[in-house]
């Protein structure tokens, strides 16, 4: 399960290595803490304040960067961990 999310995060973390600038660093940082904590209930707010930023200013840079907007990147990664899982699971049945 946990490669495919693997997979997901190296490609954003491509895009984001590709549109260095203002704040790049902290966005690839955050694109991987919710790679590894997508269980968990993340908000706009904390992930901004973790790349210390203004909510406004990390949800145009998040989008700008990764072409996601959070809660779509958020869900993309939770969607890719389900269906691994749900893959996983079928294949030893």
């Amino acid at each position: 399960m946990l490669g495919v999310v693997y997979h997901f995060v190296v490609k954003a973390a491509r895009v984001l290595l590709r549109n260095v600038g203002e704040g790049a660093d902290q966005i690839q940082l955050v694109a991987g803490y919710i790679s590894e904590n997508f269980a968990e209930p993340l908000t706009l707010a904390e992930v901004a304040g973790m790349a210390g930023m203004e909510k406004t200013y990390f949800s145009k840079r998040f989008k700008e960067l990764t072409g996601f907007n959070f809660s779509s990147y958020l869900a993309q990664v939770r969607l890719r961990a389900a269906k691994t899982a749900f893959d996983h699971e079928n294949e030893h049945q």
